[in-house]
């Protein structure tokens, strides 16, 4: 089968990279990027958010960054053990445990991809409309804005930034981190639009169709793992088609707001998914592809991904010895698949 000559385009930046020992110094991306976050609890510090000294704010933060280790050391296995993303602080403890991880998740699992991922696409590596579902503090975004910096695609995000996710609040987490990150982040995403979705709601509303309707990428990056034993329980529904045979056969579909999501997607889109290989997340995201027409253009099993400690620079590595706690740097074993809409 022929090239493409977006693919052989794309197969030479690889080249040229490889050859160079360039790796467009992603190590300096994250670091900054964990910098910010560090930057933010300085503000806290000293505008004294809450009233609360620097003893108070840093025992208050503990506490959240020990909840996050209770419910997320387990896979999230029940929907009670939910975090309320609410509170600002809970907001800051994800953001120093968990999302450096998780941008950096992201960004080795699309570099991974490169040979017939976004990339291929012109208008998804170029400034494209991104929609994340449950997409925290713009996590998925940074992980994305990290991997095609790295091939040389530096163009603002203007055509929208979305995330849809139960708590809207992150939208001030978000602007907040985002007058510390680098400069080329805050020229490179200047917006990020916060929408209320919630697995729980079958169909999506007329805003969240139309906002899925123009994403060139679609996220869905540990966001099934808090509810797959919800959706699991969800009522059945029989789909007719053609077998083999000739003859009509049923298959059994649990209709939720996943199917919906993809419903959704304009031809040509991609979804990208990362979870947690234990649970029937999997099974919930395939059995909804399976029922619309995708190509599955990777589908592989990461195991304990790690970032190197030398991500972490000078002033944060003082940080965690003064808050006595360590970012999650290993992402346990991970389910990566994307899929593009036919």
């Amino acid at each position: 089968m022929p090239l493409g000559l977006d693919t052989i385009t794309v197969l030479i930046q690889c080249l040229k990279i490889w050859m160079n020992g360039d790796n467009g110094d992603q190590e300096l991306e994250f670091r900054d990027i964990f910098d910010a976050v560090i930057n933010l609890y300085r503000m806290f510090e000293s505008i004294k958010v809450g009233g609360n000294s620097n003893v108070q704010l840093r025992n208050t933060c503990r506490l959240r960054l020990n909840e996050m280790k209770r419910v997320y050391g387990n896979d999230l296995p029940n929907a009670s053990a939910r975090i309320d993303y609410s509170d600002l602080y809970t907001q800051w403890s994800y953001m120093y445990v968990y999302m450096l991880r998780h941008i950096h998740l992201v960004s080795y699992a699309l570099d991974d991809t490169v040979g017939n991922g976004i990339l291929t696409d012109p208008e998804a590596r170029h400034s494209p409309t991104v929609c994340m579902i449950g997409g925290g503090p713009g996590t998925d975004v940074l992980g994305l804005s990290v991997h095609l910096r790295k091939y040389g695609h530096k163009a603002p995000l203007r055509s929208g930034v979305y995330v849809l996710d139960k708590y809207t609040k992150w939208q001030i987490g978000w602007e907040l981190l985002h007058m510390f990150l680098p400069k080329r982040y805050q020229d490179g995403i200047p917006q990020v639009s916060y929408r209320g979705f919630d697995f729980k709601n079958n169909e999506l509303s007329v805003e969240q169709q139309q906002i899925l309707k123009k994403a060139n990428i679609v996220t869905m990056i540990k966001s099934l793992s808090p509810v797959a034993a919800w959706l699991k329980e969800r009522p059945k529904l029989y789909k007719f088609v053609i077998g083999p045979t000739g003859r009509p056969t049923s298959t059994v579909y649990e209709w939720h707001s996943v199917f919906s999501i993809l419903k959704h997607m304009k031809k040509g889109a991609f979804l990208l998914y990362i979870d947690n290989r234990t649970g029937p997340q999997r099974r919930i995201l395939m059995d909804a592809v399976d029922c619309f027409n995708f190509d599955k253009l990777y589908d592989k099993v990461l195991y304990d991904q790690s970032m190197p400690t030398s991500i972490f620079s000078p002033k944060a590595n003082q940080f965690k010895r003064e808050i006595n706690y360590n970012p999650c740097t290993v992402a346990g074993i991970n389910e990566v698949i994307l899929v593009r809409k036919k």
